[in-house]
């Protein structure tokens, strides 16, 4: 039990480190070529419209899903695309920024930032993820040496009035449940916790998977499933899981699973690729390959903060 402790700190100070750079790779600067989307091999479950955003290495890249073109936006790591597809908020420097999709105008949306004159206990964003009405901004502060402290805050769409909703000795990935709730998944115990926008805690769920450093996604369908899976890598990844309490089916490995705008199918990340599938498992196809960015080996990504983003505006 203490070794698996151990493993999973070091699991977790590997993921810190490698958010507050945008990555656990991070080659020197070089021209780099388009990453290119993958054609189905079967017309199903391949979506006709919406946007896909997505983060390699330091670079955040934008899916045009209704003609399969793919472009790079700006610099940073873990985007959120706006529900409107206008724009996309991000991590970087560990602070909060926020681009229009066409790569105009970034901007500091709020400096979170928190220095340390021991480098490894500096707080700064790992996550951020705007609510479904557009309203809230999510987003996660931990430790860049993976100490364990990790904080979910919200703020108002203009970066104001931050609210401190939960403070934890373990790395969070919180996760919106509609407009008005907050998911977090506690490694140690198994449990999803609800939060109101008042930091209330409003329900919880029982997985009874005692597994570390996943996240948690409620569908966004009438029906109560939940979307859990990894988000740090270790050997491409981990059972990705589709059920309700008590009840889980592994449909597929890898990493950064979300859910796509109607919940009918599903995106991740596994050996190098962001790939899509739907809930029953049919249809799996590769749709956008990472790997032809030049100068970063397929043996070595993806990518800690290769987080996944995808709305239908």
């Amino acid at each position: 039990m203490r070794a698996r402790r151990l493993l999973a700190m070091f699991l977790v100070a590997l993921f810190s480190a490698g958010c507050s750079k945008g990555g656990l790779y991070n080659p020197a600067p070089t021209a780099s070529r388009t990453p290119t989307i993958a054609q189905p091999r079967t017309p199903s479950p391949s979506p006709k419209a919406g946007l896909l955003a997505f983060s390699s290495g330091e670079s955040i890249y934008l899916v045009s899903l209704a003609d399969n073109s793919i472009r790079r936006v700006t610099d940073g790591y873990s985007p959120s695309l706006s529900p409107s597809g206008r724009e996309i908020v991000y991590c970087k420097d560990r602070n909060i920024w926020v681009v229009d999709a066409d790569g105009r105008n970034p901007r500091l949306l709020a400096e979170v930032f928190s220095p340390s004159p021991l480098e490894s206990w500096s707080l700064g964003a790992a996550s951020v993820a705007w609510s479904p009405d557009g309203r809230f901004i999510l987003y996660n502060r931990s430790r860049t040496g993976g100490s364990g402290v990790s904080e979910v805050w919200v703020m108002d769409r203009e970066g104001n009035q931050p609210k401190l909703l939960l403070q934890s000795g373990n790395f969070l990935l919180p996760t919106w449940v509609g407009t008005n709730q907050v998911a977090v998944y506690h490694k140690w115990d198994g449990i999803i916790e609800l939060f109101g926008l008042e930091g209330q805690i409003e329900g919880e769920i029982n997985t009874r998977l005692q597994r570390a450093a996943l996240s948690a996604q409620k569908s966004p369908g009438e029906v109560e499933l939940w979307l859990l899976g990894p988000i740090i890598p270790v050997l491409e990844g981990g059972d990705i899981v589709v059920g309700s309490e008590g009840t889980w089916d592994v449909i597929a490995q890898g990493l950064n699973p979300i859910w796509s705008p109607e919940g009918e199918s599903i995106v991740f990340i596994h050996d190098g690729a962001i790939w899509i599938m739907q809930k029953d498992r049919s249809g799996k196809y590769q749709l956008v390959n990472l790997d032809l960015l030049e100068g970063m080996p397929k043996s070595r990504m993806p990518l800690v903060c290769s987080f996944l983003s995808w709305v239908a505006p």
